[in-house]
C-alpha cells in the first residue's frame, strides 16, 4: 500500500515537472520575442527556362553557318543541386507577422559538358566546355506571415515572400575546344563563358519554425525563386582563323529566366 501510494506521489509530482517545463516554452505567439538570427542550409536545384541557342557566323555576316538547336540546360553545364547556404535576421512587426533581411550564398561544380554544331552539310563538329565554379551571391528583403503554434505552442508553419537582388560571378571554360568533325582540326583558346552580372530576384516560401525552449528553433523552408539568368558572353571571337576559316565567331543567345527551388533546413535563435 505504501508503495502505491509513493509510486502516485512520484507520478503525481513528474507530471507537475513536465507540466510546468512546457509552460515555460509555451508562448503567446508565434513569433516568441521582437528579433531573430537564422542560419541555415541546403540544395537549390535549378533549371534555365529558355536555353537558347549557340549560332557560328561569318561576321560581318550574320546569318548562321550553323546552329545548336538549344543551348545547354543547367544540369548540362554544372550539377543540378547547388549548394546554398544563407543568414537572415528578423523583425517582428506583430504577433505573426515579420519583416527579414536575408543574404545567400549559391555554389555548383561544373559537369564540363560538351555539344555538337551542326551545319547544311551534316555534322561540323563538336564543342568541349571546362567550365569554373557557379557562383550566386543575393540580398532580399521580405515578410513572413506565422499562423498561431500548435502542439503545445511549438510548432509555426508559415508563408513569406521576397524580392531582392543576385550578383553571378564570371564563369571562364579554360579552355574552350572545338573539334571539326571532316578533320579532326582542334581549336583551343580560354575564354569567359559567362559573365559577372547583377540581376533581379524574387520567390515565395512556405516552412515551418519548431520551438526547442523559449529562444532556440529548428527553422525549415522549401522556396521557388525566379532570377533573371547569368549573362552569357554574346560573341566568343575565334583567335585561330588559320584553322578556322569558315567561321570566326560564336553568337550566344540569352538562356531566359532561372527557376531554382531550395530547400532548407536550419537554427533560428530569437532575442530581443
Amino acid at each position: 500500500m505504501r508503495k502505491t501510494k509513493l509510486f502516485i506521489v512520484l507520478l503525481l509530482i513528474s507530471s507537475s515537472l513536465l507540466i510546468g517545463a512546457d509552460q515555460d516554452c509555451c508562448t503567446n505567439g508565434p513569433l516568441v520575442k521582437p528579433f531573430s538570427l537564422t542560419i541555415r542550409a541546403g540544395v537549390a536545384p535549378s533549371i534555365f527556362s529558355d536555353r537558347g541557342t549557340v549560332n557560328a557566323v561569318v561576321c560581318p555576316f550574320t546569318t548562321p553557318f550553323f546552329q545548336v538547336s538549344e543551348g545547354q540546360k543547367f544540369g548540362q553545364v554544372w550539377h543540378n543541386y547547388p549548394l546554398n547556404i544563407g543568414i537572415d535576421l528578423a523583425f517582428a512587426l506583430a504577433n505573426n507577422v515579420e519583416l527579414f533581411g536575408e543574404f545567400n550564398y549559391r555554389r555548383a561544380s561544373p559537369t564540363n559538358q560538351s555539344f555538337t554544331g551542326v551545319s547544311p552539310a551534316g555534322a561540323f563538329g563538336e564543342i568541349f566546355l571546362n567550365l569554373n565554379h557557379f557562383q550566386e551571391f543575393g540580398g532580399y528583403v521580405g515578410f513572413r506571415y506565422f499562423f498561431n503554434r500548435v502542439f503545445c505552442d511549438r510548432c509555426a508553419f508559415f508563408l513569406g515572400s521576397k524580392f531582392g537582388l543576385v550578383n553571378y560571378t564570371e564563369v571562364k571554360s579554360q579552355p574552350v575546344r572545338i573539334v571539326r568533325a571532316i578533320d579532326g582540326a582542334e581549336l583551343t583558346q580560354d575564354s569567359i563563358w559567362y559573365e559577372s552580372n547583377n540581376a533581379v530576384s524574387g520567390g515565395l516560401q512556405v516552412g515551418f519554425d519548431y520551438l526547442f525552449c523559449d529562444s532556440i528553433s529548428l527553422f525549415f523552408n522549401a522556396e521557388i525563386v525566379a532570377s533573371a539568368a547569368p549573362k552569357p558572353l554574346f560573341n566568343f571571337a575565334v583567335e585561330n582563323l588559320a584553322i578556322f576559316t569558315n567561321f570566326n565567331n560564336l553568337i550566344r543567345e540569352s538562356q531566359g529566366t532561372l527557376l531554382s527551388f531550395p530547400v532548407n533546413t536550419g537554427f533560428r535563435f530569437y532575442f530581443g
